[in-house]
């Protein structure tokens, strides 16, 4: 039940974002999208989160930090806190973007959904809990556009993160995700071949998904040819 109220929350929020580009400009989910953001902070990252439709408050840590506890129909909960302030805690330049997971978390499974998707960072904090996070900068400004579809972009896959979450097995590893990417790539290769018609996506969020397995994938195409760059591990031997 939990797996497919993850995947309702997110269809559903793709779905606000769609119908508010249509009513701006042409593949725009903000108004506005080209105008640039010199800094993060409350109010220009609150302003983009308004207009997808996401539901957020500014909150402050323990430690006196500020940030933005967003959430998509109080399912999926993510936070996004400016960093790498230029002048003490104004002038951001940095946007973390962070959604934990509390509960017993499979390491192969947060490991393998790493491994897959390049766009957001999995791992496992020494306190136990599960993560999904991902870094924006804006040294020189960044479109209001390009926010808006990062976000939606990580909320998509932190829905993701916790459908695999939720139904690991222990026995899931790093090569059989590989494998079933690889699958699933191939899969929708031969059915362009076959109908001569390429999957067109539906918005940014789907066109992204497809990027982001093609990038997978690439990983196994490009450490398999000798001919692609390398950096070598020069160990150092211990005394």
């Amino acid at each position: 039940m939990r797996k497919s109220f993850y995947a309702l929350a997110a269809s559903l929020t793709v779905g606000v974002f769609v119908s508010v580009g249509a009513s701006a400009q042409q593949e725009a989910f903000v108004s506005n999208p080209a105008a640039r953001i010199a800094a993060f902070d409350v109010e220009t990252v609150g302003s983009v989160l308004n207009e997808l439709g996401i539901n957020w408050q500014a909150q402050t840590t323990a430690g006196g930090q500020t940030y933005i506890a967003a959430t998509v129909g109080g399912v999926i909960n993510f936070l996004l806190a400016p960093t790498a302030c230029r002048d003490a805690d104004d002038d951001c330049v940095g946007l973390n973007m962070m959604a934990i997971f509390e509960g017993n978390p499979n390491p192969q499974t947060v490991r393998a959904f790493n491994y897959r998707y390049a766009f957001a960072s999995a791992g496992i904090d020494p306190s136990g809990a599960a993560y999904l996070s991902r870094y924006e900068l804006a040294d020189y400004g960044i479109a209001r556009g390009n926010v808006a579809t990062s976000i939606m972009v990580f909320v998509n896959q932190t829905a993701m993160f916790a459908n695999e979450l939720d139904t690991a097995q222990r026995t899931v590893s790093l090569e059989g995700y590989a494998d079933d990417l690889a699958s699933s790539s191939l899969n929708r290769q031969v059915r362009e071949n076959l109908t001569g018609a390429k999957v067109q996506p539906a918005n940014a969020v789907e066109r992204h998904q497809l990027g982001l397995e093609d990038s997978a994938a690439a990983v196994r195409v490009f450490i398999r040819d000798q001919a692609a760059p390398r950096n070598k591990i020069e160990n150092v031997a211990k005394n």
